[in-house]
């Protein structure tokens, strides 16, 4: 059977303080994906990476808000440890829920590819973007899954337009800017 994968970048989840990994719309989308075998999703590792970072980010936002001493103490020494877990175990549930395969960038990445693309200043290095190496790294680590790992087709669901072109310019892709409308690609 013809398998499909459809790769989430950070940006999927919303602002760094919605990161919500039980938000409705988004579940509901990946369940009803979830029923179809030949579909596969999948988050890179650095994407994992950098969503526990926003968690940890909007937790310290949070609690930087708080303008009483008292509280913001009282919350730094008793929940805040406690506030970051249960967050980052929401994540953890979301992609075990999901069936989310993590793609393992530190196995894929090819250090040379994203070498040639920086002084080469090929996407996603570009003059106005010289310093893209999280981009460029997760770009490397799909390009070489994808050489060991046959999909009929690859779906890319990141409103990032620098990542988009960079990634359409190394493999055969079909763009989707929203969650909301993947569904559209599957069953219109």
């Amino acid at each position: 059977m013809d398998k499909d994968i459809i790769i989430l970048d950070t940006n999927v989840f919303g602002r760094k303080e919605k990161y919500d990994f039980e938000h409705t719309y988004r579940n509901n989308i990946l369940a009803m994906l979830k029923r179809y075998s030949n579909i596969e999703v999948c988050l890179p590792s650095i994407v994992v990476e950098e969503l526990k970072k926003h968690i940890k980010e909007s937790i310290d936002n949070d609690q930087n808000n708080i303008k009483s001493t008292y509280v913001k103490r009282k919350l730094s020494a008793t929940f805040y440890d406690e506030i970051l877990k249960e967050n980052l175990q929401k994540l953890d549930e979301f992609i075990e829920r999901n069936n989310i395969i993590v793609l393992d960038c530190e196995k894929y990445l090819d250090i040379s590819d994203v070498n040639k693309w920086y002084f080469n200043k090929e996407k996603p290095f570009e003059t106005s973007k010289p310093k893209e190496f999280p981009d460029a790294m997760i770009i490397s680590a799909i390009v070489n899954f994808l050489k060991e790992n046959k999909y009929s087709n690859v779906y890319i669901v990141s409103e990032d337009k620098g990542f988009n072109e960079a990634i359409k310019s190394k493999i055969d892709c079909i763009i989707v800017n929203k969650m909301e409308t993947i569904l559209s690609e599957f069953f219109d």
